[in-house]
Parts: structure tokens; C-alpha cells; sequence
């Protein structure tokens, strides 16, 4: 992955929470890749379902509640039509996108998704994680971005870095040019 202001951010929802303060605004728990927010800040979310975009969002603010200390909960103003957030909902903070990468496998072994950091660039990605093993990675990048294509990726949790082996596009079951 070469060019590392090609690197977006972003995170999966895990579940909307109750948020009563304004009907436009939704709050919403999961594991996030980077983002910052500010009172001022203009910070556009794009909602995905699957590859399609159903929503756009602004970010109008973020805590980290006391039993929950581990997971951010975002608090999100619709902007037009967007459909209700729903858990596995993408999310891709700015006018990036994302990829969705299988892994075949890896040294790395987590107990639940976790913000990672991928490949030579360092791209902001969300491991997603089943039954103690890294199943695929999302990546959040720009619609331009050069992505390496190298089966064999570093992969960085908590500053360490461990390795991905990528299932083959053939594997995957995609068409050449897509990833």
C-alpha cells in the first residue's frame, strides 16, 4: 500500500443505542479506526450497507461511556435520506471508501473486532474477527487509492506489527480490477 495520504477512517457498527435529545440524531456503538471530532469540526460520515451507500451523516459528537470504555459511542446527524443505522453498518468518515479483504490467515489472534492498521502504508482498517481468528480486514482508503495487492500484508495492532496472509482474488471470488 503505497500512498499513505490515500488512508481514510472508519469503523463498523455494532449497535445504535437509545438517544432520545433530537430526532435527526442517532447514536451509535462499534469499533472505529481513527476520526476526530471537534464542536467546530464539519465531519462528514458515509454509511454503507454492504458495498451500497445508504446514508450520509455529519458527526456531531463522540463519548466513551463507563461501561463501555473500550467502544466509542458516535452521535450522528442525518443529512437527507439515510436509512436507520443498523449493526454491520459501515461507516467512512470524509469522502473515502472501503475494501473488504479476506484473510486466510494470520499470526495475530484477537477475542473481538478491533482497530488494526494494514499494510505497508499503514491504512486504517477493522479487523473483524470470528471464534478468535481475523476472518477479514475492512480498509478505509480514498475511491483513488493504490492498493498493494500483495497476498502476504503487515497487519499492526497496539503498535506491533504481525502479519495477514489474503485469500487470492481468485479465492475471494472477485474479478480482476476489484479488491
Amino acid at each position: 500500500m503505497e500512498k499513505r495520504d490515500a488512508a481514510m477512517d472508519g469503523g463498523i457498527i455494532q449497535k445504535v443505542v437509545p438517544f432520545f435529545r433530537s430526532e435527526p440524531q442517532r447514536a451509535v456503538v462499534g469499533v472505529w479506526r481513527g476520526g476526530t471530532w471537534s464542536p467546530t469540526a464539519k465531519e462528514v460520515v458515509h454509511q454503507y450497507r454492504g458495498k451500497t451507500l445508504v446514508g450520509i451523516w455529519q458527526l456531531k459528537g463522540g463519548d466513551y461511556p463507563a461501561r463501555q470504555p473500550a467502544r466509542a459511542v458516535l452521535i450522528l446527524e442525518r443529512q437527507g435520506e439515510a436509512l436507520e443505522p443498523l449493526a454491520n453498518d459501515i461507516l467512512v468518515f470524509g469522502e473515502g471508501v472501503y475494501s473488504q479483504l479476506s484473510v486466510a490467515d494470520s499470526d495475530l489472534t484477537l477475542e473481538s473486532d478491533v482497530a488494526v492498521e494494514v499494510g505497508n502504508g499503514r491504512y486504517h482498517g477493522v479487523a473483524q474477527v470470528h471464534d478468535g481468528r481475523i476472518e477479514s480486514v475492512l480498509l478505509f482508503h480514498q475511491v483513488d487509492a493504490v492498493i498493494d495487492r500483495e497476498e502476504r500484508q503487515p497487519i499492526w495492532w497496539r503498535g506491533k506489527q504481525f502479519w495477514a496472509q489474503l485469500k487470492s482474488l481468485d479465492d475471494q471470488g472477485q474479478k480482476e480490477g476489484e479488491w
